[in-house]
């Protein structure tokens, strides 16, 4: 009886911490107070379209992320990133995608004077971007971190 209640208890502690750990997470991760940050940013010129949340768990060697942002011809767009739940990440829009012969950098994180993590970029030309996320090496490793992105439009 002793040994069951010892190993009852042990499993509830780790729920529990397990349970906090999470939230704690969640907390770092605030997807709709980090959009809430970039939606005014869109204003008064564009309007919402669509938003992605990248999340990732950081590693002892560096990562990469990239996603594909389909964008119409014909339109005007802006990107919006919201990295500061993101230490350290780089931020890169390219014209193709990873492994493309004649892939052209169009905007660099690295380049731009960044307020508290935001970043924010207009492509020149209506055409499918792909957006990659460069996740630095970090000795915390298990730590947790997000970007998100937000797509506006000219109306």
């Amino acid at each position: 009886m002793k040994k069951l209640f010892k190993t009852l208890l042990i499993a509830l502690s780790i729920l529990s911490y397990s349970t906090s750990i999470a939230q704690e997470t969640a907390d770092d991760c605030d997807a709709t107070s980090l959009k809430a940050t970039l939606k005014p940013f869109l204003m008064p010129v564009y309007k919402y379209d669509s938003s992605n949340i990248t999340k990732f768990t950081y590693k002892t060697e560096k990562q990469g992320k990239e996603i594909e942002v389909p964008l119409f011809a014909s339109e005007k767009y802006k990107l919006l990133f919201n990295a500061s739940a993101a230490p350290g990440i780089e931020i890169f829009v390219y014209d193709k995608p990873a492994g493309k012969a004649g892939r052209n950098l169009l905007y660099s994180s690295k380049s731009k004077n960044a307020k508290e993590g935001l970043y924010s970029f207009e492509p020149e030309k209506s055409a499918p971007v792909y957006i990659t996320y460069i996740i630095p090496e970090t000795g915390e490793v298990g730590s947790n971190g997000c970007v998100v992105f937000l797509l506006g439009y000219k109306f």
